[in-house]
């Protein structure tokens, strides 16, 4: 690979330590332009191929009820973060990709963002971090039509989430299609175990724009519900990455 992707890391990390945060309902973030352009481009010209990818039924273990097997075997994953999983792709394209999952796995990227929110680092961990070991996952997406996500948690496993969106610019009717946040008509209702619930029984509070580059990012909380509403365009995939910060002691 001509280019060392460890050389946008001190790029990256300002662009971290940077973001605003919003605090309701729970902690979360939209920031423009995140990644630098060149390394944006690296990306697209290595994006899988559609037969590279495998349903996310197959691909992780989600507390999914039977009903809702067929609209979620509609997102498309690949697993970078996985050296096990044997990946049909391109050599050299298959090295960019543990590239990347290897500079947002660097102890500068990973602090930056758990940093960022020392309130929260301090509630989960009112005894400190000594002791306690951080691992990411980075995973290639791409969502096709019907595609759905219920409001959900997510494991508590993790602690950070961050989604970089991938598109062209779409028309204001599709934009729609980005992350939303999520709270419960049941008050205080919250979700330990991140299982998967039905977006009737919750009320929809903002949805992030769907534009390249853009990125929506949480820290995870019992009440960080969050989703994507029903994808009814046909004639574009809903391309993204998505990368998690996780605690290795409850890593599930």
């Amino acid at each position: 690979m001509d280019v060392e992707l460890r050389e946008f890391i001190p790029e990256l990390v300002y662009k971290i330590k940077n973001i605003k945060l919003n605090y309701f309902p729970y902690v979360h973030c939209e920031v423009p332009d995140f990644l630098p352009k060149t390394l944006l481009k690296l990306i697209e010209k290595n994006f899988p191929e559609d037969k590279e990818f495998i349903p996310l039924t197959k691909a992780n273990s989600v507390s999914l009820k039977k009903e809702d097997m067929e609209t979620y075997s509609n997102r498309k994953c690949l697993n970078i973060y996985d050296d096990t999983v044997s990946h049909q792709m391109d050599e050299k394209k298959l090295a960019f990709w543990k590239q990347f999952q290897h500079i947002f796995n660097s102890l500068e990227i990973v602090t930056s963002f758990l940093t960022n929110h020392p309130q929260y680092m301090n509630s989960r961990y009112p005894n400190g971090t000594s002791g306690v070991s951080f691992s990411t996952r980075s995973q290639v997406i791409s969502d096709k039509t019907n595609y759905a996500l219920g409001p959900h948690t997510d494991n508590p496993g993790k602690l950070f989430t961050l989604l970089i969106y991938l598109n062209d610019a779409m028309e204001d009717e599709e934009s729609n299609i980005g992350t939303s946040v999520y709270t419960p008509i049941t008050k205080n209702f919250i979700c330990k175990r991140g299982t998967h619930h039905k977006h009737e029984e919750f009320i929809k509070m903002y949805t992030s724009s769907f534009q390249k580059n853009n990125i929506f990012g949480f820290y995870r909380t019992d009440n960080s519900f969050h989703g994507v509403e029903k994808i009814t365009n046909a004639s574009k995939a809903r391309k993204l990455i998505q990368y998690s910060i996780w605690d290795n002691q409850t890593f599930k």
